[in-house]
């Protein structure tokens, strides 16, 4: 499986990374990750061998809003937002 970055490179898919920017994102708002939550994310994503890093971020808020962690969702989608300005000047 490979994940495309927001350059066009591809690298190969590493669920770690999706799992530290889950826990990342629970503690920017004091809180204790929901366990469960990287298994429905992972379950989501099994469907496709090459994923778009955008795509995969996609997902990760739509399975937060899903499981009702609002709070989290936010500082995600704040994170991810900043990110992609920094990508862009860099």
């Amino acid at each position: 499986s490979y994940v495309i970055k927001r350059s066009g490179e591809y690298e190969p898919f590493a669920p770690y990374k999706i799992k530290e920017a889950i826990r990342l994102a629970f503690e920017s708002v004091q809180q204790n990750p929901d366990e469960a939550l990287f298994g429905k994310v992972l379950e989501k994503l099994r469907h496709n061998t090459t994923w778009a890093v955008e795509d995969i971020q996609d997902i990760i808020e739509k399975t937060l809003f899903e499981r009702g962690h609002f709070e989290v969702m936010r500082s995600f989608m704040k994170y991810r937002h900043t990110r992609k300005l920094l990508d862009r000047f860099m």
